[in-house]
């Protein structure tokens, strides 16, 4: 069942009364791989955090089936509530080889600021070192990202770097998504783990 729109006033209001209620505790989350069970809480979240002409809906799941989605994407639990997920696929790139395409990495606002986005790149790195290394050859990923999750990167370079991340393009496309906000185009190559 879909929850009504609350008027950006009562949501402040909202949020002023949950302030007074008992916090999350980001520390005991969670990230498990994603399965078909967890599709309706991914459109949940889709729907939650983004204006309404960026929800894919179903065209994200049938992305994620078509494109071995399911073997690099996860979710984000506090005990049994999803607080978030990252979707990638892997897909042919335009010179024939394998590239991974990382579709969408979302967190629920409230959940925000608390590494819950890390975690979940660094495990999907973890499977793209792996994949790396049976495969003999650095793996491709490449993404179009939005400006909070452009922050997210940014703030993990180095980090990035370190664990075998290299970053060998960056573009901004000007107004890429549908609501005109520009994209960086990123394309990266994943190396094995020594």
């Amino acid at each position: 069942m879909r929850q009504a729109k609350i008027p950006a006033f009562d949501f402040i209001l909202k949020m002023l009364k949950d302030k007074n209620k008992k916090s999350t505790n980001f520390e005991k989350i969670t990230i498990n791989p994603l399965s078909k069970k967890d599709f309706s809480s991914l459109l949940v979240i889709e729907e939650k955090i983004y204006p309404k002409l960026l929800v894919q809906g179903k065209a994200i799941l049938q992305d994620i089936e078509s494109g071995r989605g399911l073997e690099y994407s996860f979710v984000a639990f506090v005990g049994k509530k999803n607080i978030g997920y990252l979707v990638a696929v892997e897909e042919k790139s335009k010179e024939g080889g394998q590239i991974v395409y990382l579709e969408d990495i979302a967190v629920l606002p409230e959940a925000q600021g608390h590494g819950v986005a890390w975690e979940m790149l660094k495990k999907l790195i973890r499977k793209l070192q792996a994949k790396a290394k049976r495969d003999n050859e650095p793996i491709l990923w490449e993404m179009h990202l939005r400006e909070a999750s452009r922050n997210l990167f940014e703030k993990h370079k180095k980090e990035l770097e370190e664990i075998g991340v290299e970053g060998i393009k960056e573009i901004i496309l000007p107004r890429y998504y549908k609501n005109g906000e520009d994209a960086s185009y990123r394309l990266y190559k994943v190396f094995k783990r020594l």
